[in-house]
């Protein structure tokens, strides 16, 4: 063993022993959306199996515009979540740090290595947000997050009417939604009498039987978190149906009217009203629009039948094509595994793996690099989301 290796394996040991408290001050929310994460061996592409809770099969349906058929939650106890998604990052170390870092590795590691990893762990958060594209049940309206008494009951109810478990509701909402929790009186009430260090940490104490936590990875910079395709920018959208084939709980529907530009697609996740139906519908699949015409497969089943030339109306926050989709969230609505990415080790390398919250075991790979007279410090995971139980999330519009 080289001299190299030996300081590299004495740094990581160091490294173990001071991991676990600093990272347990990074702010994830992983660990509350994921159902139960689980690191395994595996490689790019691996499918695994990560156990979810037996749920109760008799909760007969819940309304959404009309009664929807309840997906069966206890058919099986296992959920396949497919490890696609690798972050590799690199950092660095060039010869004048390195004695620094050998002599201050708890130093070194808080200063260089957890502010790395806090940018990991927002990647892996976002990525799990995403998945509202993939959810069918959808409350409240664009551009008006819940700002008042009535509205934090009617997400309540919403939760009811699904039969979400009581106890285990959790409201992620983006920064502007979460202030105008803030305000409501009965929210102020109940915060005057408790601590306002949950306030600072982004966190509120339980409100109408579900726990409100503000996330910076629900809104990018340019005012949206969700942006539409091109179909919004369309004068006339309307159902095409000459042929009166339309049906109730057909999943497909053609759209006619539509932009003609390369740009005019329907996205994944896009949400819409037909005329006479207030039923949110979700677009499960980016469709080209290219036409002047669409076929959608949409989320739920048509409610009622349109007819030809009904109205559509594309859901967005004034006229930009974009909308904050918050996410309203069982524990078990949304499923999370990683696995660190095997490696080699060289004469040259020192490989630890450490557990982050949020995100699971990655490896933690030091290696030389004689090129840019530099150790490089290298983070490893795979990891991958999967929607769980569709009936136990919603998507909150704002």
């Amino acid at each position: 063993m080289s001299t190299t290796t030996a300081l590299n394996n004495l740094f990581l040991d160091i490294v173990k022993q001071q991991a676990d408290p600093l990272l347990q001050g990074i702010a994830v929310l992983s660990p509350r959306i994921a159902n139960k994460m689980d690191t395994v061996p595996g490689e790019k592409g691996k499918v695994i199996k990560v156990p979810i809770p037996e749920m109760p099969d008799d909760l007969g349906t819940f309304s959404r515009g009309s009664d929807v058929a309840k997906q069966a939650r206890a058919e099986t106890a296992f959920k396949d979540v497919e490890l696609t998604v690798p972050i590799c990052d690199d950092y660095p170390v060039y010869r004048d740090e390195l004695q620094w870092m050998y002599l201050n590795p708890a130093a070194f590691f808080e200063l260089k290595i957890i502010p790395r990893w806090k940018a990991l762990i927002r990647k892996v958060e976002r990525a799990g947000f995403a998945l509202h594209k993939k959810m069918v049940n959808v409350h409240g309206a664009c551009g008006s997050p819940p700002d008042s008494d009535d509205d934090l009951q009617a997400l309540q109810l919403a939760a009811d009417l699904q039969f979400i478990p009581e106890g285990e509701r959790f409201y992620f909402c983006e920064p502007v939604a979460y202030g105008a929790m803030l305000k409501v009186d009965e929210v102020m009430t109940a915060l005057k009498y408790g601590s306002p260090d949950v306030i600072r940490q982004g966190k509120l104490p339980e409100v109408f039987g579900f726990y409100p936590q503000k996330s910076l990875y629900l809104k990018n910079a340019n005012g949206g978190w969700h942006t539409c395709g091109g179909w919004y920018d369309a004068e006339t959208p309307v159902v095409k149906d000459d042929f009166d084939d339309l049906a109730i709980g057909d999943t497909a529907i053609t759209i006619d009217g539509l932009e003609t530009t390369s740009t005019a697609e329907v996205n994944e996740g896009d949400r819409f009203t037909l005329a006479g139906d207030t039923t949110i519908y979700t677009v499960t699949a980016t469709a080209n629009s290219s036409s002047g015409e669409a076929t959608l497969a949409i989320m739920p089943g048509l409610v009622a039948d349109p007819g030809h030339t009904a109205a559509v109306t594309v859901l967005q926050t004034e006229a930009t094509g974009k909308y904050v989709a918050n996410l309203f969230t069982h524990p078990a609505g949304l499923y999370y595994a990683s696995t660190p990415v095997a490696v080699d080790p060289t004469p040259s390398q020192a490989v630890a793996y450490i557990d982050i919250p949020g995100v699971g075991r990655i490896t933690y790979d030091i290696w030389e690099d004689k090129r840019a007279n530099a150790m490089i410090h290298r983070t490893q995971v795979l990891y991958g989301w999967a929607v769980g139980q569709q009936d136990l999330s919603f998507v909150v519009l704002g």
